[in-house]
């Protein structure tokens, strides 16, 4: 490469890494909310870096009510979050710099990425532009939940970067890049499961681009074994480290039935935000449909299955553009609803993120060879309308920042898009608890509970609310009901031991911390040292 076209591809990596900047420069502004405790403060395993296995070890269950056992089902995930504690310790502004960079290396990616498919730097320069600035990728950059995301979606980039140059290369590198694909790869399901994927988009490339013959397809057979063993490996690991996960799980719906109808919704909302993303919501909602003749299911089957075969007569007309289409598709198996997610999501908009490059490549694509086919006023006016188009793009990402700057914004964002989503509610009620707004919280709690009468969480924030308030009487109801309603949630015990205690009803306390061990809890010598300390042993 000459030295024109290496300024030229300086400039262009210059400008890409700008737009990221620009575009999410308030969120340094913000500090930890939502899932953090669970990620962050809440998580001795990241104050070391060593051993390191101990990023690959289970971190409680869904069943203890937390959101899945990341530590040791996202190793690299967790392993990064505890360099950014070495670093930065609890200075959310470090944490939000490595989002930071990873995104601008995703988007580097996916620049390289389409500069090899079609051979235009231009063409590169605009996908990855799109995918700097689409609004559906600002949870994944702004949240550090989304932190998974962004690396599997590295990982992924550069595996099948590297297995593209594994096919030109030759002689003794040719294997390296090989190497380097396998470990991207395995990294990469290390990071997310949605990893995984890498070896659909290998297939779908190498059988729909490279070898399109039969005859020229066998001989290739044998590269994707590797990649297969370390599939079955991995989900082997994984389901040992999950261990009891599975208890914490539901059928969204209640059914496997229901379960898989909710897909094709599921599919039609992420079509919406990957073509119009200014709407943009925290949490999103999916009603149980009611039946197979529910016109949202009718409206998502006809959106998915309408893809489906624009794809595959792609791949055979149009062998690039199926590609990128195939890439969409197969990165949103891993979150179409197809298996029991745990949790409170059905859907999210960082899950966008590893299906989009494809969609964002073509985009660019598509914007460069308008931009080739067309001259005068027409081609400037096209420019123009690309231009303000990225323009709202951006905004909305810079505004959006402010959306998670505190767990009391990111709550009000909650209610505001859900209005009857008592999860949202109960979310508000524990910033304002935490702030002090013992009325304000009070009032959310309740609403919780009107929205969800079931809402353990909430009975026990509310509990725990009221005691602070000099409530005790009120409090105990609360961790009561919360027990009735889940026996197994073993903090309305533990709480409710405590109110009793402090009204020296001592026996009564000893036999709810009987129970809090009898359903599992946590820390048993010490518990068992306060019961015989309780019945005056």
């Amino acid at each position: 490469m000459s030295e024109k076209p290496r300024i030229k591809t300086l400039w262009l990596w210059i400008a890409l890494g700008l737009l990221c900047i620009l575009a999410y420069w308030p969120m340094f502004g913000n500090g930890f909310v939502w899932d953090d405790k669970e990620f962050i403060t809440g998580n001795p395993t990241i104050r070391s870096l060593w051993p390191i296995t101990r990023f690959f070890q289970p971190q409680g269950s869904a069943a203890e009510g937390t959101i899945y056992p990341m530590t040791g089902q996202r190793p690299v995930m967790a392993f990064s979050l505890a360099l950014d504690y070495r670093l930065w310790a609890y200075n959310p502004f470090g944490y939000h710099l490595t989002n930071l960079f990873l995104h601008l290396f995703c988007v580097w990616g996916v620049t390289r990425m389409a500069w090899l498919l079609s051979r235009s730097r231009g063409v590169g320069f605009w996908a990855g532009a799109l995918f700097a600035l689409h609004p559906g990728h600002a949870e994944g950059v702004i949240a550090f939940l989304g932190r998974s995301d962004l690396l599997a979606t590295l990982f992924t980039l550069t595996g099948f970067l590297a297995y593209v140059q594994w096919k030109k290369g030759e002689g003794g590198r040719k294997a390296i890049w090989y190497l380097f694909s396998l470990t991207s790869f395995s990294v990469a399901c290390l990071s997310k499961e949605s990893g995984l994927c890498l070896l659909g988009i290998l297939i779908v490339y190498q059988g729909c681009i490279l070898s399109r013959r039969k005859k020229e397809w066998a001989g290739h057979v044998l590269a994707f074994v590797p990649f297969v063993l370390a599939s079955i490996l991995y989900w082997v690991y994984r389901g040992k480290i999950l261990g009891g996960q599975a208890s914490g799980s539901q059928w969204w719906g209640g059914s496997p039935g229901a379960n898989f109808l909710m897909m094709f919704e599921v599919y039609a909302r992420y079509l919406r935000l990957l073509f119009f993303p200014l709407t943009l919501s925290p949490l999103h909602s999916v009603l149980v449909p009611k039946g197979f003749w529910d016109w949202r299911v009718l409206w998502g089957a006809s959106l998915l299955f309408g893809a489906l075969w624009g794809t595959l007569y792609a791949l055979r007309r149009f062998p690039r553009v199926g590609f990128l289409a195939s890439w969409f598709l197969i990165g949103l198996i891993p979150v179409a609803n197809l298996i029991p997610i745990p949790g409170v999501m059905i859907l999210a908009e960082r899950w966008l993120y590893l299906p989009s490059v494809g969609i964002c490549v073509l985009g660019g694509w598509g914007a460069w060879v308008l931009y080739q086919q067309t001259r005068g006023w027409i081609r400037w006016s096209w420019v123009g309308l690309v231009l303000v188009g990225f323009s709202l793009f951006g905004t909305r990402i810079f505004l959006w920042n402010r959306t998670w700057k505190t767990e009391e914004t990111i709550s009000r964002a909650f209610v505001t898009a859900l209005p009857d989503n008592a999860f949202g509610y109960n979310n508000l009620g524990a910033a304002l608890y935490e702030q002090g707004k013992l009325r304000d919280s009070e009032d959310a709690f309740r609403k919780a509970i009107q929205l969800d009468p079931e809402h353990v969480q909430a009975h026990v924030n509310l509990g725990n609310m009221l005691d602070d308030s000099g409530r005790p009487f009120e409090a105990e109801g609360e961790y009561r009901q919360a027990i009735r309603l889940d026996p197994k949630y073993t903090l309305a015990y533990y709480n409710l031991a405590i109110v009793l205690i402090h009204q020296n009803r001592k026996g009564e306390a000893a036999e709810v911390l009987e129970a809090y061990l009898a359903q599992g809890g946590k820390n048993r010598a010490e518990i068992e040292a306060m019961i015989r300390n309780l019945r005056g042993h």
